[in-house]
């Protein structure tokens, strides 16, 4: 049996799940290139594995073309693999629940957003925590090597700005390449 989908209705419920709203993303420039990611409900690690090295590829190429001095997908594997490992383990794939994964980059930065059908981000206690980068105050027990932190620690860390739209529960980081170019040295201040 085959799940006949509307394809133009899917694409349009992706772009207003990533609205990429006023409130949320400085849209000084608004010229984005945006690439979208479904992962179905249970997604294996072997296509959680496919998408990381889709995203990296995609990065790494746009910003080479721009002549940016360091492979910008490469360096992030970490973090683009966190926000999808989350979504797996944490969210609402685990539940039955589709993940989405929205890339926007232009010459000025990239913004990855997760969808993962989970209410873990619609909750605005959990987006002044993680906006402003605070201490987590609640935790996942019995869950193995996973929910130990290092996720989050890795965000507020890697990324600039963190910001959550409680509204449709999507997770935005977003990376500014000059901030990233002066952290690693690549750029003079």
């Amino acid at each position: 049996m085959f799940l006949k989908v509307n394809i133009c209705q899917f694409f349009m419920h992706i772009q207003n799940l990533f609205s990429l709203s006023d409130n949320l993303i400085d849209k000084t420039d608004l010229n984005f290139e945006c690439v979208y990611y479904y992962l179905p409900p249970k997604f294996s690690k072997d296509l959680e594995g496919s998408v990381v090295f889709s995203v990296m590829t995609t990065l790494d190429k746009y910003y080479n073309m721009r002549k940016i001095p360091v492979e910008i997908g490469y360096q992030h594997n970490n973090l683009i693999r966190e926000i999808i490992k989350n979504a797996r383990w944490h969210g609402g794939s685990r539940d039955n629940h589709p993940t989405y994964l929205g890339l926007f980059f232009n010459s000025k930065k990239f913004i990855m957003g997760c969808y993962d059908g989970g209410d873990y981000f619609k909750r605005e206690d959990i987006k002044e925590i993680w906006e402003n980068k605070g201490e987590l105050r609640e935790f996942h027990k019995d869950e193995g090597p996973i929910g130990q932190h290092f996720g989050y620690s890795y965000f507020k860390y890697k990324l600039d700005e963190i910001r959550i739209d409680t509204e449709e529960g999507v997770f935005y980081g977003i990376v500014g390449i000059n901030s990233y170019l002066e952290k690693s040295g690549l750029l003079d201040r």
